[in-house]
């Protein structure tokens, strides 16, 4: 396996969570085409799994975070997907409105910032389910 993705391997194996789905299935559930077509444009489709909500503040300011539990008098979100293990609480009687987000929590333009060689990995390492000890890899 290519080095720059050794990380990923770990990753892959702790079979998806809360801010994205189990990868190790995933070729056998979407063709080399979907799988582009999600990674390229992100916000496309969108499972309620995974839904943002944009969160607009009495104060003016406007959030967009993933609600992780709603109680009767707050919300607990998760701002950054990099760090789902912080939450924050927002009291409902600050927010002035509160709406589906149609903006994928995926990165936009990813792959802008991979090589040729580097999205060939990337998609030869998604198509093995995360095994890194395959014949896909050169």
């Amino acid at each position: 396996m290519r080095p720059h993705y050794a990380k990923l391997a770990t990753a892959f194996k702790i079979k998806g969570n809360n801010i994205g789905p189990d990868l190790t299935q995933l070729a056998s559930r979407f063709t080399v085409r979907d799988m582009a077509h999600a990674i390229i444009n992100p916000d496309a489709e969108i499972s309620d799994q995974y839904m943002m909500s944009e969160i607009h503040l009495n104060n003016g300011d406007r959030w967009f975070a993933k609600i992780v539990e709603e109680t009767s008098d707050s919300l607990l979100v998760m701002l950054n997907p990099l760090t789902p293990e912080k939450v924050t609480k927002i009291h409902l009687s600050s927010i002035k409105e509160k709406k589906r987000s149609l903006q994928s929590q995926m990165f936009p333009a990813l792959l802008n910032r991979l090589n040729e060689q580097e999205v060939v990995d990337l998609m030869t390492y998604l198509l093995s389910g995360g095994q890194d000890d395959i014949s896909l890899y050169p």
